[in-house]
């Protein structure tokens, strides 16, 4: 008891020093012999110590302007994880959302970015209601499949449920025959497995999850196809959608993913024979390094109008997904159950082709069997979710 006295006088004394170095010692502003400004103490606030920017101004300004800065800075970091101050961190963000700027929070203390939780107001219901009708007609007129990837812009982590039950008005409102399922996570710790820290998209789990859910729920009794390996790449350091948005470089992921066994097949995108993505190469060691390469991207394979997928798998049948980047690492997998697949995305087909998508015509000039529309927020719920259908 006395030593745990000791230890929070002993850290309580040395961050009310640190607490005063803007005000006991005097700024340099420039460096004579470098020839170049000086970074100088900002003033202390509860915000910015919870968000880091202090921490990072006061290792940055100790560089500059004192000496023996790295011992400093060292015994700071470690203090920062230890003291008291940690403590009063674990209460302010205790279950609560954190802001961070451009409408990301991190949530609960952790080192993950996340959407707040939307609820549906009068005008995005009503574009999720007519969405629906519009799909509802749709179904009457091929086998239509819906796979809904809730993210946490739909999710609130405070009560566990849905601030947006999209599912839920999925099927109460949708009509005539079709299948719907979607990625379910109970809870932020679920949520942690299946989602990036810093990026919006689902990480291998993720999307690994997200096809064995749609295989199920369009090819019952194919094999599920399990992955001969998992690559871990430690030296790449992925800073996703949410950390270039909020300028927030403190939290990275650390790049996985699987590894599968594919039959030989033919891919097109935007109607000329190539392959998708560098997955091979990453496998091998060649990529990029650094802090702004998309991995996700990179790896995975870019969004195309259309990307086709021909397996010459006569028997099966032939498949249109209408879908965005969630797609992109579950596309081959997908393809590899049926014949052709062809994968749209809405936002780039009428630059790509110069004329809008028709989604009947298209079903009649490529033979279409079956289609699966793969829905998140901004589809389902925006204008762009009912693009090709009216």
């Amino acid at each position: 008891m006395k030593k745990n006295n000791i230890f929070f006088l002993t850290t309580l004394l040395i961050f009310f020093v640190i607490g005063l170095f803007p005000l006991l010692h005097k700024n340099k502003a420039v460096s004579l012999i470098e020839n170049r400004k000086l970074s100088v103490f900002h003033t202390f606030s509860l915000s910015s110590y919870l968000k880091k920017t202090y921490q990072k101004n006061i290792e940055t300004t100790m560089s500059d302007q004192f000496i023996f800065s790295e011992e400093i800075k060292s015994n700071f970091d470690k203090l920062y994880n230890i003291s008291i101050f940690s403590k009063i961190k674990q209460i302010y963000c205790k279950d609560r959302y954190i802001s961070l700027g451009n409408s990301r929070y991190t949530f609960d203390c952790k080192d993950y970015i996340v959407f707040s939780p939307t609820v549906a107001d009068k005008y995005s219901l009503n574009t999720l209601l007519e969405n629906i009708r519009l799909y509802s007609k749709f179904n009457q007129e091929i086998d239509t499949s819906y796979y809904f990837i809730p993210t946490s812009e739909v999710f609130d982590f405070k009560t566990n449920t849905f601030s947006y039950n999209i599912p839920k008005y999925i099927k109460e409102n949708m009509k005539n025959n079709y299948h719907f399922s979607y990625l379910k996570f109970t809870d932020f710790t679920t949520y942690q497995k299946y989602f990036y820290k810093t990026d919006h998209h689902w990480n291998y789990q993720g999307s690994y999850q997200g096809y064995k859910d749609i295989i199920k729920m369009l090819a019952p009794n194919d094999e599920i196809k399990k992955p001969i390996k998992k690559y871990s790449f430690p030296q790449l350091y992925f800073f996703g959608s949410h950390a270039h948005f909020t300028k927030n470089y403190e939290f990275m992921d650390s790049f996985k993913a699987y590894k599968f066994d594919i039959a030989k097949h033919d891919t097109y995108i935007n109607g000329k024979k190539a392959i998708y993505g560098n997955q091979e190469d990453f496998f091998i060691g060649k990529y990029p390094q650094g802090k702004y390469p998309n991995y996700y991207t990179l790896f995975y394979g870019d969004d195309y109008a259309l990307v086709e997928y021909h397996f010459n798998q006569k028997e099966k049948d032939n498949l249109l997904i209408i879908a965005n980047s969630y797609s992109d690492p579950i596309k081959e997998l997908i393809a590899s159950h049926f014949n052709n697949s062809y994968f749209i995305d809405f936002r780039f087909y009428l630059d790509t082709f110069n004329q809008p998508l028709n989604i009947r015509n298209f079903i009649k000039e490529n033979d279409i069997d079956r289609v699966l529309f793969l829905l998140d927020y901004s589809l389902i719920s925006t204008i762009n979710g009912r693009e090709g259908l009216e």
